[in-house]
C-alpha cells in the first residue's frame, strides 16, 4: 500500500511545471508598461502580458513599447516584432 501511495505521489508531483528561474517561456505582445514601488521604495519596471505582470530589467524597459511583441526564454527579454512608429 505504501509503494502505491509512494509511485502516486510521483506521478503527481511530475505534472507540476518548475518554478525554476528561466524555466518559463512566454511570448506575447505587450498591453501595457508602467513603474511599480519596489520592496526598498525604487520603481519597479513591469509589463503587462495577457493581463499578467512581469518585472523586466531596466534597458528593456526603456526599449519595449506598448503593441510589441516581446519573448522571454532562458532568462531573457527580447523584441520578436516592434510596433510601427
Amino acid at each position: 500500500m505504501k509503494i502505491a501511495l509512494a509511485v502516486t505521489l510521483l506521478l503527481i508531483t511530475a505534472q507540476i511545471p518548475s518554478c525554476q528561474p528561466g524555466s518559463t517561456e512566454i511570448v506575447g505582445y505587450v498591453d501595457d508598461k508602467y513603474l511599480l514601488p519596489g520592496p526598498s521604495g525604487a520603481p519597479q519596471p513591469v509589463i503587462i502580458i495577457g493581463a499578467t505582470e512581469h518585472q523586466v530589467p531596466w534597458d528593456f524597459y526603456r526599449e519595449v513599447r506598448i503593441g510589441d511583441l516581446v519573448k522571454f526564454e532562458k532568462g531573457r527579454w527580447i523584441i520578436l516584432k516592434k510596433v510601427p512608429r
